[in-house]
């Protein structure tokens, strides 16, 4: 499915304007016919290991015009990873104040247990992959007590491996209430689980910790004048020039916060801009590759299969991802 570039902006939480919420934030959860949901089965032997890591409830979800939930004191942190299209969560902290954010396209926002927040779409269908975590334990206990967004150019992959989860989960119950599920479809249940719990496991638990403002800024420059020049030859030594910092240090930082090395986020931003360029116009392959830094046509069909496991032709098919 396609996906919207956010151009690997970072996004630092603390520099956003108080802004009121157009609305109560209450307990409350509508969830209209415009929106599709599918939840993984916890309770299943193959995704024990989410279980055991303090998942209490995950999954998939489309939301369209008109959702809204609202929580007033949830006994959960959420982990929210956002695909495509982009939505809002309004804030409020103990004192009365309230905070606005925007929540785009590849980003993860975490909320953490006891914080009164309502989130809504606002740009659809908004695609999420989303995580309810134990407020206590290593994998709580790791993450800010304040709520991040943070840029996630990979969102794309966890929600991936999250639709694999549920699809074989579904086959094993339905295997299982006509006989036996067979050794094959029980290991394959429980490895998708497991790589799950590994992509969750580096956005809560390896993450090193926040860069400063002047980081997070810097980043975000860099990243928006690159976003609008991919067709420019860009190394590692310009990036780090333009950036300000040494090839090294900004290769550290890109993976810290990140969570690609300087030149990987760099075809990352090439490649979602070219699948968007693809599903939008009729740019024959050649000039689509010139458009996104790539001289060999060649090159630019190979980088994309690697990337999204189909041609481009495929892509423009409209072949699922």
């Amino acid at each position: 499915k396609a996906l919207r570039s956010n151009h690997g902006t970072c996004y630092n939480c603390t520099n956003m304007k108080s802004a009121k919420s157009p609305f109560p934030i209450r307990n409350i959860l509508y969830i209209p016919e415009t929106c599709r949901e599918a939840f993984i089965p916890l309770s299943n032997n193959g995704c024990r290991v989410l279980r055991k890591a303090g998942v209490r409830l995950a999954g998939y979800s489309e939301f369209g015009e008109g959702y809204l939930v609202g929580r007033v004191s949830p006994g959960f942190r959420i982990l929210l990873f956002t695909i495509e299209g982009a939505g809002e969560i309004y804030l409020e902290h103990d004192d009365g104040s309230e905070r606005r954010e925007v929540i785009p396209s590849r980003t993860v926002l975490s909320v953490p247990a006891g914080l009164k927040y309502a989130y809504r779409p606002i740009e659809v269908p908004w695609k999420v992959a989303w995580f309810h975590l134990e407020s206590t334990g290593r994998q709580s206990a790791s993450l800010e007590r304040d709520y991040t967004i943070r840029s996630y150019p990979t969102a794309y992959r966890v929600g991936a491996t999250m639709r694999e989860l549920i699809d074989e989960s579904l086959e094993a119950s339905v295997a299982g209430e006509f006989g036996e599920v067979d050794d094959n479809t029980k290991r394959i249940e429980e490895l998708y689980a497991e790589i799950l719990l590994a992509r969750l496991q580096s956005e809560t638990c390896t993450r090193k910790s926040p860069a400063s403002n002047h980081s997070l800024t810097t980043l975000d420059s860099l990243w928006n004048r690159v976003s609008f020049a991919l067709d420019e030859k860009w190394t590692s030594s310009r990036l780090a020039e333009v950036s300000g910092f040494s090839s090294t240090h900004l290769n550290r930082l890109c993976r810290d916060i990140l969570g690609l090395s300087t030149m990987r986020h760099l075809n990352a931003l090439r490649m979602e801009r070219a699948r968007e360029l693809l599903r939008s116009t009729d740019y024959p392959v050649r000039q689509l590759a010139g458009l996104v830094g790539y001289e060999d046509p060649f090159a630019f069909s190979t980088a994309f299969k690697r990337e999204f496991g189909m041609s481009p032709r495929d892509c423009r098919k409209g072949a699922p991802s």
